[in-house]
């Protein structure tokens, strides 16, 4: 793609969320944490969930969890090249004041990190509160 394409893309994915946010029928919006997307948007309404690259037992976690849900071959040519600069860009995001929040052993998903209401339905239709409850949220 070339620069002006790649601007016209993100853009246009940034002006989609808007239109989803601006809707207010969506209480959370997840999107990637590519740059050029996320600096389209104001950053005190991100919150950026990583998993804790500072713990060598988590990341381990983390690449089995990864290999088991896609695979050895696509975990080797996406999520490397990402995991190198982590830690530098979890410590600026930390350092410009942003929202970060770190997943762990005992906190391995966004829903344990980041406060969900009762109202909020997650895949499946399923409440919070029903998930629990039936010990599938932690």
């Amino acid at each position: 793609m070339l620069p002006e394409e790649k601007a016209v893309f993100f853009q246009q994915c940034a002006d989609m969320v808007e239109l989803q946010k601006n809707t207010n029928f969506y209480d959370y919006i997840f999107i990637t944490d590519n740059p050029e997307l996320v600096s389209l948007f104001d950053r005190d309404s991100i919150i950026h969930v990583y998993p804790d690259a500072f713990d060598d037992k988590v990341m381990d976690d983390y690449k089995k969890q990864v290999i088991e849900r896609s695979g050895t071959e696509w975990y080797e040519r996406v999520i490397p090249p990402k995991l190198i600069h982590l830690k530098e860009h979890i410590n600026q995001l930390l350092q410009d004041g942003c929202d970060v929040r770190l997943t762990n052993l005992e906190n391995k998903y966004i829903e344990d990190v980041c406060e969900l209401t009762s109202q909020i339905n997650l895949p499946n239709n399923k409440e919070v509160d029903n998930l629990h409850e039936n010990r599938l949220v932690r």
